[in-house]
């Protein structure tokens, strides 16, 4: 049983939440997500599927209490740093980002897809380290965009759909990796 604490928000993470779920071979053991905001779609989730509820600070204890393999972050807002990005744990802690890498770190992707005239877009999957989407680069998933009719409000929910079908092979990747750790690109 892979044990995993899951973080992240907006409803792509739910959707990946949900997923997760369903897996036989997974124990979602903790999720930490965006509960202070009225309807969070993830905190509501996690609820239903009664798995724990964590906030940023008591997430630290957790996974310092607990014996996890992996933990997630979809779209997760907050830096994660020191026992949350699970050096010693069997796979680590993967990030899955909503842009380009290495090339578009941070926020404010899809304005910067926009604005630099790309012909393509993608979601990346990379290993979390101390900085902001430094670590080494697991997976890049690109679509073909076109620059003179894409918005940055029209790219979001096409790079979340593909976010969300490449979570779900990464994991399966994962679940499939006995030898822990993915190689990076």
């Amino acid at each position: 049983m892979t044990k995993i604490l899951f973080m992240g928000r907006k409803q792509v993470a739910a959707n990946c939440l949900e997923w997760l779920h369903s897996v036989s071979e997974v124990e979602v053991v903790g999720v930490v997500t965006d509960s202070h905001l009225a309807g969070s779609v993830t905190a509501c989730l996690a609820d239903n599927l009664g798995i724990p509820l964590l906030d940023y600070g008591s997430a630290f204890e957790y996974a310092l209490s607990r014996d996890i393999d992996l933990g997630i972050s979809v779209l997760y807002w907050r830096k994660l740093k020191g026992a949350l990005l699970f050096r010693e744990s069997k796979y680590g802690c993967i990030n899955f980002h909503p842009a380009l890498l290495p090339e578009y770190k941070g926020c404010g992707g899809y304005n910067l897809a926009i604005l630099d005239e790309l012909i393509q877009w993608g979601s990346s999957c990379h290993y979390v380290d101390e900085s902001i989407d430094t670590g080494g680069i697991i997976d890049i998933q690109k679509f073909d965009i076109v620059p003179s009719i894409e918005t940055a409000y029209s790219l979001e929910p096409k790079t979340l759909f593909v976010m969300e079908q490449q979570f779900k092979r990464i994991i399966e990747r994962i679940l499939l990796s006995p030898a822990g750790r993915l190689p990076v690109m």
